[in-house]
């Protein structure tokens, strides 16, 4: 018993030294402490991260033991929050797990899960187009989907994103009417006067590079100027730039006139060409009098100063002539009931004009794209 006792006490005491050691530590090293947090926090965010791309790797051969798995893992993450890391795994764990649902034919399981995944983050547009597009390819859950599209478009009609996703499924769906419903609100508000179309003056990135790598610390958040039909992106580089790259605001469906880009010596522009066929890019098209952008994540476009511009400090404008309307309206204002639709608009004759531009657009592309 009198061992058992001392053994007890020898237990305490180093429980009580470990306690005294943890608070010390946490009280005068708090850098340590949190050190070690976040190497913990990152070694299990990259273990979960791995977990996700087997698992997306499993869901092409066996479909159904993914979904068991995946069940098991946004299970396990369940309590995490926005501010973690491991959040942001979930909701992309829970978006595969409601499409191989949706790929299996269990609605009801996709349904919930999708809706688990959109409770998640009530601004997450990108995630309700999403689901509304997969509801809407089933007939059973075709009107949820309608509510889901009608409830986002409703709130940004202006958005070409928006409206293209719905006016497609209602498409799809031989809803002729509700899609050109659909086109005439978003033109109302994307063809106003005072407002430019799809948000083009939303901000734009401008990076600069000595030597083509890109980083945060030679970047530019630019917000574009408009000037009636032209918009201008501006910019002030540091010396020893050599490649300049222009972000277009992501998930944005925009259609422009042939880019230009000049530089001020003076404040007197000197105009640079751009070859369109030379240029690198991605998420968008160029060609010889125009720039599109097609709702890409993540568009960008790469110019190679001139020789004569590089090595010093420089000032300039990308211009570009915004006047004309994404493509995919041309196609859509094509139908009959559209072109009944737009007929009733206040401003009918330039929405057709407008529309028949872009379709024109739309062909003369086909052949190139």
């Amino acid at each position: 018993m009198k061992l058992l006792a001392n053994l007890g006490l020898l237990l305490l005491l180093v429980l009580a030294m470990g306690a005294v050691a943890t608070a010390t530590v946490w009280t005068w090293r708090p850098d340590l402490v949190e050190a070690v947090d976040a190497r913990w926090t990152s070694a299990h965010v990259d273990g979960v991260r791995q977990r996700l791309s087997a698992l997306r790797a499993l869901s092409r051969t066996d479909r159904d033991e993914a979904i068991e798995e995946l069940e098991v893992l946004t299970d396990e993450l369940r309590s995490y929050r926005k501010a973690d890391r491991r959040f942001q795994v979930r909701c992309e764990a829970l978006r595969l797990l409601a499409d191989l649902h949706f790929d299996a034919g269990d609605l009801d399981s996709a349904r919930e899960t999708g809706e688990e995944l959109l409770q998640q983050n009530e601004n997450d547009v990108t995630g309700r187009l999403w689901f509304g597009r997969r509801l809407c390819a089933a007939k059973s859950t075709r009107r949820q989907g309608f509510e889901v599209l009608e409830k986002l478009f409703s709130r940004l009609p202006e958005l070409g994103a928006i409206a293209r996703v719905y006016h497609d499924c209602a498409r799809a769906a031989g809803e002729d009417a509700l899609a050109a419903d659909v086109l005439v609100r978003h033109l109302e508000r994307a063809l106003r006067p005072e407002q430019s179309l799809e948000g083009v003056t939303r901000r734009w990135r401008v990076w600069w590079s000595p030597d083509g790598e890109w980083s945060a610390e030679r970047r530019l958040d630019v917000a574009a100027l408009r000037y009636g039909a032209i918009t201008a992106v501006g910019f002030e580089l540091p010396e020893a730039a050599r490649f300049l790259r222009l972000d277009p605001p992501a998930r944005s469906h925009l259609a422009y006139g042939a880019p230009r880009l000049a530089v001020l010596e003076d404040d007197r522009p000197i105009r640079i060409p751009i070859p369109p066929g030379g240029l690198r890019r991605s998420g968008l098209h160029i060609d010889d009098d125009s720039l599109y952008v097609q709702g890409d994540s993540d568009p960008w476009v790469i110019v190679p100063l001139p020789e004569a511009h590089r090595d010093r400090p420089l000032r300039g404008r990308f211009v570009l002539q915004a006047d004309r309307l994404p493509l995919w309206i041309g196609e859509a204002a094509s139908t009959p009931a559209a072109r009944a639709a737009i007929s009733i608009l206040p401003d009918s004759s330039r929405v057709r004009a407008r529309a028949e531009e872009a379709r024109a657009q739309l062909a003369s592309l086909s052949g190139a794209r």
